[in-house]
């Protein structure tokens, strides 16, 4: 991944589970703020808002 840890990062596994249940996204401070809003795009959890699944789908990704 771009910075060497899963954007859901926690020490304890059952952590891990409750940040993505939560949606709880962490990034390093070096992370690029464009592949950061892109990461959190894919992320998001209501499939009508989610990059790749809007509109344009797939190419509104690649245009990022």
């Amino acid at each position: 991944m771009h910075a060497g840890i899963d954007p859901f990062n926690d020490e304890d596994p059952m952590g891990i589970y409750r940040n993505i249940l939560k949606g709880k996204v962490s990034f390093t401070s070096n992370f690029d703020k464009d592949a950061k809003s892109l990461v959190k795009h894919l992320l998001v959890a209501d499939l009508s808002k989610r990059y790749g699944n809007l509109k344009d789908g797939i190419n509104l990704v690649i245009q990022v």
